[in-house]
């Protein structure tokens, strides 16, 4: 009689940005943990902040990689490592982690995220508040999503820390929305 398999754990490394290939962070560092730190018994892949994608509709939340589109949700442990320069994005990741179930450390990341557009309606959606449908992602990914089928039009499109409509745009079309945020380096998030 044969033993079943034991399914690994799934542990999700976030690092800010996706990493070069052959660098020694992202994908180079679960290398590293297999090859170094006996890390076998559990399966490790990685994600970058600036690739997430969060979108809010009233109570349903979803948070994917922009390129896997694999859910931070999915796995069974998520290390966040290197997330300092975007604090208010692994916040809102928190958050959703937490309100999914999902294990995480450090629970610091929580703390360090400033009351901006995306960490309020997460915080909300976690309370079970009902929030306008929200989508956020990082300027990396901006003109992607807004051309996507995620993004109804019309649309107001307005930066996570602008105040008193400053960076605040009503977009009609796919067409008027592109030139709104091309060459900036500001966080949108885009309502109905």
């Amino acid at each position: 009689m044969t033993k079943p398999a034991l399914l690994q754990p799934r542990v999700l490394f976030v690092f800010q940005k996706a990493a070069a290939p052959g660098s020694t962070r992202g994908a180079g560092f679960v290398r590293r943990l297999k090859k170094y730190a006996d890390f076998s018994f559990a399966d490790g892949e990685v994600m970058a902040l600036e690739d997430l994608v969060f979108v809010v509709d009233k109570r349903k939340a979803q948070v994917y990689d922009w390129t896997s589109k694999k859910d931070p949700a999915d796995y069974d442990f998520v290390y966040f490592k290197g997330w300092e320069g975007m604090p208010d994005v692994a916040a809102a990741l928190a958050i959703y982690l937490r309100a999914k179930g999902v294990p995480f450390i450090d629970a610091a990341v929580e703390q360090k995220g400033a009351a901006n557009k995306l960490v309020t309606t997460m915080k909300l959606w976690a309370s079970r508040v009902p929030t306008l449908r929200t989508i956020y992602t990082s300027h990396k990914h901006i003109q992607e999503v807004l051309a996507s089928e995620i993004v109804t039009y019309p649309a107001v499109i307005k930066s996570t820390i602008g105040q008193k409509g400053k960076d605040n745009y009503l977009a009609k079309t796919r067409r008027q929305a592109k030139p709104l945020v091309e060459g900036t380096h500001i966080d949108w998030i885009i309502q109905d």
